[in-house]
């Protein structure tokens, strides 16, 4: 396979990679505390609303052809708002690096290493991110399919739950209305995110690219899944008021699992983690610095990613307090309307409008 140059099967792990490793530990807490013991519910709904999300990416990544969505901002746009589009959504993509980071400062912090300096816990991540981001794709791509085989792990773990479930705790279903269901949407929606990637990376598909895109639906889908069966799991084993409380529902039911030879389940388990949290950082660290490679017309992209890394490294540091990181967490879904949603669907309207295609 030729460098830089992906099938779709890489960008099904890509976006599956970027999607997991962002919010599956505390997601049943979030959507609960809107929609309840119907969580799962608000879950179909927003992974329904993602894969409609994907299929205008699709539109959208046709009409780019062989350009990037980078570049084909000052196509539709413009050179100048064109740039300044690109300029925000690069500080989009800093901010989700942000927020990968500090939350994966805050659990490592909370679970494992109370007493550890918040440096040493983010160049835990930062420093073997760096090193695959400043690579091709095709690297980064091989890297998201290796550490796949980690998935199947957190699913069969959970399997535990199910030796004494209490099902009545999903009953009666819908019992908390359609207003609270559909406020846990929203929730849900922001757990999805890094389905983005697809946009970003579509254009790394040289062939066959309209069936090929159609495998990021299947890695979407598949995260929705495996968010499906994560929640109704959680709640047949917590009670909806317990639930609502405790931040990492997946490490309790880990922490209370005790097997034969290994005692704490959920510390071997997060190291393991490690690794797909490092993926995440890896996949936003490539995507900001080809974005940056395309605003200032840079001949490579790794000079851009060491910058990068190297501001993200410095405003982590001053983002300790939880208080912090949670203002960080709740601007997650604004951001994501904005820059994953809007702009992209606003783009493919004036791309029709202005008859403005990527190879023209």
């Amino acid at each position: 396979m030729q460098k830089n140059k992906i099938t779709g099967w890489q960008l099904c792990f890509l976006t599956l990679q970027t999607q997991l490793g962002i919010s599956a530990l505390s997601m049943p807490t979030d959507i609960a505390a809107e929609a309840g013991q119907d969580a799962w519910i608000s879950m179909i709904l927003g992974g329904l609303t993602v894969q409609g999300i994907i299929i205008i990416y699709i539109w959208l990544i046709m009409r780019c052809k062989t350009v990037s969505y980078f570049d084909f901002l000052s196509m539709v746009y413009g050179k100048f708002l064109g740039k300044m589009l690109l300029l925000f959504t690069i500080l989009y993509l800093i901010f989700m690096l942000l927020m990968v980071i500090s939350s994966f400062q805050q659990l490592i912090t909370d679970w494992i290493n109370i007493f550890t300096p918040t440096w040493m816990i983010l160049l835990l991540l930062l420093i073997p991110s760096l090193y695959l981001a400043i690579d091709n794709i095709t690297l980064i791509a091989r890297f998201s399919m290796l550490i796949s085989f980690f998935i199947p792990v957190l699913l069969i773990v959970i399997l535990f739950v199910y030796a004494a479930p209490q099902f009545l705790y999903l009953l009666p279903v819908g019992s908390e209305g359609y207003k609270a269901i559909i406020k846990g949407v929203v929730p849900a929606v922001a757990a999805l995110s890094g389905f983005e990637m697809i946009l970003f990376f579509s254009h790394y598909i040289k062939e066959n690219k309209r069936s090929e895109l159609k495998k990021g639906l299947i890695g979407s889908g598949i995260v929705t899944f495996i968010y499906i069966y994560l929640i109704i799991s959680v709640q047949v084993f917590f009670y909806i008021d317990e639930l609502k409380i405790v931040p990492y529902p997946v490490l309790y039911i880990m922490k209370a699992l005790s097997l034969m030879i290994i005692d704490r389940v959920d510390i071997l388990f997060l190291t393991f983690w490690i690794i797909i949290s490092t993926a995440v950082c890896i996949n936003y660290l490539f995507v900001t610095g080809t974005g940056v490679q395309s605003l200032l017309n840079l001949k490579t992209h790794k000079y851009a990613v060491v910058a990068i890394t190297f501001i993200v490294f410095v405003i982590s540091i001053f983002i300790e307090s939880k208080v912090e990181i949670n203002m960080i967490q709740n601007q997650l879904f604004s951001m994501l309307l904005v820059f994953a949603v809007l702009i992209p669907t606003l783009t493919l309207m004036v791309s029709f409008l202005r008859k403005k295609v990527g190879d023209s």
